[in-house]
């Protein structure tokens, strides 16, 4: 009987190691630069049309509405280059954002030019990853938007209405962000896309610093 149970407990513990090394080798194969998540059409559109984003691990990307042409409205969250790589600043500048693709396929996200984005920058002392893990982002990034600036933002990209592929923009699918520093020298979006629409966000629904 004292022979079974140490022999359970052996395996037992030899078991418990093996989960613990999986999810350290796990953890520590982790690529920070890559974007892990659902939607690698809206963090492409995010980078290419929102200067300065770093995208990759720790950007917020999530699909909030689609229309009957298979147009599709997304938000976004994600640091910006001007304090992610000062190791001396206590804040860090975000950018909420919302993006509408035209169309997209297993290789491509589709877009129109100089209309497929609304932002908003602010600068807290919480980073993007900190606010989406620990609060409802969702609610903070729609809440920098009114209703009509959305309603006006989908109008001017033809929502519900027939598609128009001679006015798309065609840009690969990325799931690799420009957070690494020789990125940072480099990386030029391919068009500058920021459309503002009159926008007015309302700040005092963006947290600014921790109660």
């Amino acid at each position: 009987m004292i022979k079974s149970f140490n022999y359970r407990s052996i395996r037992f513990s030899i078991s418990i190691i093996l989960i613990v090394c999986m999810l350290l080798s796990s953890c520590e194969g982790r690529d920070f630069n890559h974007y892990y998540g659902d939607y690698p059409e809206c963090h492409t559109m995010a980078l290419y049309n929102i200067p300065n984003t770093v995208g990759g691990f720790e950007a917020y990307c999530e699909l909030i509405e689609e229309d009957s042409y298979g147009r599709k409205l997304y938000i976004y969250g994600g640091d910006i280059y001007s304090t992610w790589y000062d190791e001396n600043e206590d804040s860090y500048t975000c950018v909420f954002a919302c993006l509408i693709s035209q169309s997209t396929d297993d290789i491509a996200v589709y877009y129109y030019p100089k209309k497929c984005v609304i932002k908003f920058e602010y600068v807290s002392e919480w980073s993007i990853s900190y606010l989406w893990n620990h609060m409802n982002i969702s609610e903070i990034i729609l809440n920098c938007f009114s209703q009509e600036a959305i309603e006006q933002f989908k109008n001017d990209n033809d929502w519900d209405r027939e598609l128009q592929k001679e006015r798309f923009v065609e840009q690969y699918i990325t799931r690799e962000g420009r957070r690494n520093q020789a990125d940072r020298l480099t990386a030029t979006p391919t068009t500058t896309t920021v459309v503002q629409n009159s926008l007015t966000p309302s700040t005092t629904n963006v947290p600014q610093s921790m109660e």
